[in-house]
């Protein structure tokens, strides 16, 4: 990603939107703070992050402070990316947050011509979520969801 997106002001507030951007292992603490509180089960710690981003990608919404409020990891597999489910603080929940960072993702992957992304969930109260942003089941386990994105199937003939 070449640049921080930012959301638009909310007019009549002295209001601060929120940045997305990529994280960098600087990042590993703010992750680890929001995964304490989203994923405490996962025991993800800063240490564990920065090697993970060594890696792996991740994208994050933080707000005017830098504190993470939304993240989503993602890495290399096969011909796609696999994404594992967005993670957002529960104060911050409701806010178009794990959609911006999806749409991201996948504007990047169509950059990328990266043909599709993969998701496992782990809780299946959020399958409509993301049944809503397009994903569907890749076979029998409906906790098992892709979505082309990118790929040679986008592209048109151009003049020749």
């Amino acid at each position: 990603m070449a640049s921080a997106a930012v959301l638009p002001k909310k007019p009549g507030t002295d209001y601060v939107p929120p940045r997305l951007r990529e994280a960098n292992a600087a990042d590993a603490p703010g992750l680890a703070a929001l995964y304490a509180v989203t994923r405490p089960q996962a025991k993800l710690g800063a240490g564990a992050l920065r090697e993970w981003l060594s890696r792996g990608r991740a994208l994050l919404v933080e707000d005017a402070d830098g504190r993470v409020l939304a993240a989503l990891r993602h890495w290399e597999e096969g011909d796609g990316w696999r994404v594992e489910p967005i993670v957002t603080h529960p104060e911050h929940r409701g806010q178009g947050y794990g959609r911006w960072l999806m749409t991201m993702l996948e504007a990047d992957a169509i950059r990328s011509n990266i043909p599709f992304l993969a998701v496992t969930l782990t809780d299946t109260t959020v399958l409509p979520y993301y049944q809503r942003l397009g994903y569907r089941p890749l076979g029998d386990d409906r906790q098992e969801l892709g979505k082309r994105v990118g790929g040679v199937w986008q592209r048109t003939a151009g003049p020749g």
